[in-house]
């Protein structure tokens, strides 16, 4: 029921579709969540209407799966919107974005972690652009939200959690992809906790051409990675790739696998038999295995 301006009550459902959507379009994505629960009617509309309000955190819709994307600081009526969106959507996938920055990013972002917690919704990405968070609050994070199907990190990290190769290996997120932007403290100790991620994605690295030989001969003794790409501030591909099992690809070759002429491209193959290619140009290196076809990147 609603209220019109005399103070009468009237059935809101009973009102023309055009008068309805206007209504519910004028709605806060609070009361919008709340009229879900009356009303299939209103929770159709809240599928298909939803992302058009303008709040804190962006919603969409794939079939019958709510994925929220957390950006900037949300207010906390926004936290609060998380159980009953949670009781309403039960195929509930959660991405989180954490670009936050205020004084409030500890407390809410806790308040996410009770609620993934409790509600356990599939996770999809992960990505984390602030480094100010405590090292207990990120190992909440880490150990919360394991279950991602992937983890970026954009940011520059200080000599904190991230500098102790110890912890670092041990995090249950290194079963997933990441991708991090600024990895220019990534060490060759770090790099090889990696081979327990399937994929990994590393921009601005330091590393030597020696230390990516090290990681490569690992990689073909025992990885679980299917595609790595390592953007260095140095690269020698003659070092970094002396003494792997390698078949160098021809022009034609290249063509047929529709390869940028730019690229380098060998054939690569483990211990265990899986065949791999590796392809690299200037300061730029990817291996990818061939069964999971090949783009030019």
């Amino acid at each position: 029921m609603m209220m019109d301006g005399n103070g009468s009550s009237f059935p809101l459902f009973l009102l023309p579709t055009v008068a309805l959507d206007r209504v519910l379009c004028s709605m806060t994505l609070h009361k919008l969540v709340e009229m879900s629960t009356i009303s299939n009617r209103a929770l159709n509309y809240v599928k298909s209407c939803v992302s058009r309000v303008p709040v804190a955190f962006t919603i969409s819709f794939t079939a019958n799966t709510l994925r929220i994307y957390f950006g900037l600081d949300p207010e906390p009526w926004c936290i609060d919107l998380l159980e009953p969106i949670g009781e309403i959507f039960l195929d509930l996938t959660l991405s989180l974005d954490g670009k936050w920055h205020t004084l409030t990013t500890e407390h809410n972002l806790m308040h996410i972690l009770e609620f993934i917690r409790l509600r356990q919704p599939k996770l999809g990405s992960v990505q984390w652009t602030n480094n100010a968070l405590s090292n207990e609050v990120y190992q909440h994070l880490m150990g919360t939200c394991a279950g991602a199907s992937t983890w970026i990190f954009r940011m520059h990290c200080e000599e904190d959690f991230w500098h102790n190769p110890e912890r670092f290996q041990k995090e249950s997120f290194l079963l997933k992809s990441i991708e991090i932007t600024q990895a220019f403290w990534i060490t060759l100790e770090h790099l090889n906790a990696f081979h327990r991620c399937t994929r990994i994605k590393l921009k601005n690295m330091e590393l030597t051409s020696q230390e990516v030989n090290v990681f490569l001969k690992g990689w073909t003794e025992n990885s679980n990675l299917e595609h790595i790409r390592l953007d260095l501030e140095e690269f020698d591909g003659e070092v970094a790739l002396e003494g792997l099992p390698l078949r160098k690809v021809t022009a034609e070759k290249k063509l047929d696998m529709n390869v940028d002429r730019r690229w380098t491209v060998y054939k690569i193959e483990k211990n265990d038999g899986t065949r791999a290619v590796i392809l690299t140009r200037r300061r730029r290196f990817v291996l990818k295995l061939e069964q999971l076809g090949f783009d030019n990147e």
